[in-house]
């Protein structure tokens, strides 16, 4: 089994995969662990954290590598430096693998890489704050609704027109904005 299970830790090619004793030893390293590190898994297998990933990178996950081998289970997110790839974003699971006798003698660590996706968030909220800051300066009346006419959000300039504050009109229905039902139903 312990060959068929190196087989599949092996496969998962879009996680690195590795096992560290309590010596901060690396007992396994899946390719994908291999390539983002550079190194044949032959030069990772049996050397420390500190030498493969360097002092500084093994010095800022070490409080949580030794929380796993108190018996928690880890889950974290950070950018960190790789020779190979360069500054990438990464999810972060560490688990607390036990003995025979029921002791923690390593631990596994699964990482995923999400830059892509965290990239695609701080664009987005770029994007988002550009929008709110143009939504904002524009000098004309904004009113937005849902397809119940029920009012969601409005600009600045549409509060000093109209005199009401957001909280006041928020999911009011946008009759309350006309003089009469009719000039409202008329409007469409």
């Amino acid at each position: 089994y312990l060959d068929f299970y190196r087989l599949a830790v092996d496969a998962m090619d879009d996680h690195k995969v590795s096992v560290v004793d309590s010596d901060y030893r690396y007992r396994i390293a899946n390719r994908r662990y291999s390539r983002d590190t550079g190194l044949p898994k032959e030069e990772i297998i049996g050397k420390t954290v500190a030498e493969i990933l360097g002092n500084g990178t093994f010095q800022s996950i070490k409080s949580y590598i030794d929380r796993c081998f108190a018996g928690e289970s880890i889950e974290y997110s950070n950018w960190f430096e790789y020779p190979e790839t360069g500054k990438r974003y990464m999810d972060i699971s560490y688990y607390p693998l036990r003995n025979k006798s029921g002791q923690i003698d390593s631990i596994a660590g699964i990482i995923k890489d999400k830059t892509d996706v965290k990239l695609a968030e701080v664009s987005l909220d770029e994007e988002k704050k550009k929008y709110q800051s143009l939504y904002n300066s524009i000098r004309d009346a904004i009113l937005v609704v849902n397809i119940h006419r029920e009012i969601i959000d409005c600009n600045p300039a549409f509060l000093e027109l109209f005199g009401y504050s957001l909280d006041e009109i928020q999911g009011k229905p946008t009759s309350i904005l006309y003089t009469s039902i009719e000039e409202h139903n008329q409007v469409g």
